[in-house]
């Protein structure tokens, strides 16, 4: 009966141990990380509400340079201040009717995120996770 017993703790010892436990740890893990991001986050909109450079999408590519006053290498310090990880894109854009810098971050875990700087002050107008481009947390 000992020796059944002492087997029975063996195996469960083993399985407790095995990968597919440590996936589900770390899937527990994974969203406890990702529901911390949002909390950091939490405030701040999905789009974009408001901000200082008022522009319409008709306004030449060209030109939205010209009236930004917060630069890209500002706007991605401004992103990496705000979410650790790597930073995957930076683009300026029209948003809302407002000129903005899209940012996206690959946090150093969780989900991609696409962070909304304001063009003239540097302040952060917007986030957003999007999942449908996790296929970068794997690219290196």
């Amino acid at each position: 009966m000992k020796n059944k017993t002492l087997m029975i703790c063996v195996i469960s010892g083993l399985i407790a141990a095995s990968p597919i436990s440590a996936i589900a740890h770390d899937a527990g893990n994974l969203n406890e990380i990702e529901s911390k991001l949002t909390d950091s986050l939490k405030g701040i909109p999905e789009d974009v509400e408001n901000g200082s450079i008022a522009v319409d999408e008709d306004t030449p590519k060209t030109q939205l340079s010209q009236l930004a006053t917060v630069g890209i290498e500002r706007a991605i310090a401004i992103a990496h201040q705000t979410l650790q990880g790597k930073i995957i894109k930076s683009e300026l854009e029209e948003a809302e009717d407002y000129l903005v810098w899209e940012v996206e971050v690959i946090p150093e875990k969780g989900s991609p995120m696409e962070l909304k700087i304001d063009a003239g002050n540097g302040k952060l107008l917007a986030a957003e996770q999007k999942e449908e481009e996790a296929w970068w947390q794997f690219w290196d």
